[in-house]
């Protein structure tokens, strides 16, 4: 309870925009700056600023961060509560990243979240021999 009203004080705090990316990436295993660099110019001075104004978010290396699982949780229960279109633009854009990116079964996974099936079946068409190689067969499987 403690940590849910800390993360709506921090989440109240920052500007839309912040809020927005926060949002945005919520869905993402880890916030991956080589990869959100390539899609929006200004993630990797959103997240270094971000990291210096809250404690939520973790880094795993110099260019691979994570936010903290409370946090994330928070996240997304306000992106679940602003309603299922909204859901599955950012369930859809997220899946988007992770499959340009190579996470293939995350990305299916998400594909799936937000019901984007079209996207889905064309990722399982050109990778579904990879997801069965790598022993992703529970997302495989709810794929098919």
């Amino acid at each position: 309870m403690i940590h849910a009203y800390l993360a709506e004080q921090v989440f109240a705090e920052l500007d839309a925009s912040d809020q927005q990316f926060l949002l945005d990436t919520a869905l993402l295993p880890a916030l991956d700056l080589d990869v959100l660099g390539a899609f929006d110019d200004a993630a990797v001075s959103r997240v270094a600023r971000l990291r210096s104004q809250t404690s939520f978010i973790t880094s795993d290396t110099e260019t691979r961060f994570h936010y903290h699982e409370l946090f994330r949780d928070f996240l997304e229960g306000r992106l679940r509560q602003s309603g299922v279109a909204r859901f599955r633009q950012a369930a859809g854009a997220a899946a988007a990243i992770l499959e340009r990116s190579g996470n293939i079964e995350s990305a299916l996974g998400l594909y799936l979240q937000s019901q984007s099936w079209d996207e889905a079946v064309a990722l399982l068409r050109a990778a579904g021999f990879q997801l069965v190689d790598a022993d992703a067969l529970a997302t495989t499987e709810a794929a098919l």
